[in-house]
């Protein structure tokens, strides 16, 4: 998911450096399983495994 979110920075999906040092913290635009609709550039709900 973090390597997710650092490719979505780099391509420019409005993930700021802000939001990667935030990553799975709670209300944060990167949480821990990415969420459709909740990020932009993330096209799909993942879960746990």
């Amino acid at each position: 998911s973090a390597l997710y979110y650092t490719l979505l920075h780099l391509y420019g999906y409005g993930i700021t450096t802000d939001d990667l040092k935030s990553f799975r913290q709670l209300g944060s635009k990167t949480p821990g399983h990415p969420e459709y609709g909740h990020t932009v550039g993330v096209e799909t709900t993942t879960g746990p495994l």
